[in-house]
């Protein structure tokens, strides 16, 4: 086991594991939306779980960092706060801010990082950043609201983990990235009606069901 130090306290945790997971594995707690646990995401998303290590120039992305013994770890220092909360601000911006018209009103991750950050959930949209793109509905099972999807990358990678036949991906690159589920099959959205993992995954509200809704939860 690996043993190290975060905030003053020590913890342990197996070789090869993100710092984001270890502090959330301990209560911890540390900004985060794309998380997904198993199944850590290279070069971070979200850019929300900045941590200080000692030793290294700047803050760093907990999800990227693998663990090392002895490693030393600051998670609410005043840098670390402001940089959290710019990333959010950043989301935020990019971001259709409607919370009482979206079904994942009081279940959203942001509403629920604006808390934990004590900010409010607000921001002036940018030019360029908020997309303009019309809702989705080509797949058969659900629908993909582009002016809410923060772009975390959960959706693709539960899809990859419990689909055969992977039905989402990234399309279009910079600003104009989406996720898209060209190339669905009628077959293979039988199996999306009875899986809605990428529904569940989803901090945001950005799929929904046909009707608008989300699943009950498994």
């Amino acid at each position: 086991m690996i043993r190290m130090t975060i905030d003053g306290r020590t913890v342990s945790s197996p070789p090869h594991t993100d710092l984001l997971s270890v502090c959330l594995d301990n209560d911890i707690f540390v900004p985060h939306l794309c998380h997904l646990p198993g199944n850590p995401i290279e070069g971070g998303a979200c850019r929300l779980c900045f941590v200080e290590v000692t030793g290294a120039a700047r803050p760093l992305c907990a999800c990227t960092v693998t663990v090392a013994e002895g490693m030393e770890v600051f998670t609410n220092t005043p840098r670390v706060r402001e940089l959290q909360k710019s990333a959010l601000r950043l989301l935020l911006s990019a971001h259709h801010i409607d919370c009482k018209a979206c079904a994942a009103n009081r279940r959203c991750g942001l509403q629920d990082m604006a808390r934990r950050l004590n900010m409010r959930l607000r921001a002036a949209p940018q030019p360029g950043l908020m997309s303009d793109n019309p809702v989705d509905h080509t797949h058969p099972a659900f629908d993909y609201l582009p002016h809410r999807c923060i772009l975390c990358g959960k959706c693709v990678r539960i899809c990859q983990r419990h689909q055969p036949e992977v039905q989402l991906s990234f399309a279009g690159r910079g600003f104009n990235t989406l996720i898209t589920s060209f190339g669905s099959t009628a077959s293979a959205s039988v199996d999306c009606a009875e899986c809605l993992a990428c529904i569940r995954a989803c901090p945001v509200g950005a799929l929904l069901l046909k009707d608008g809704s989300l699943p009950a939860s498994p």
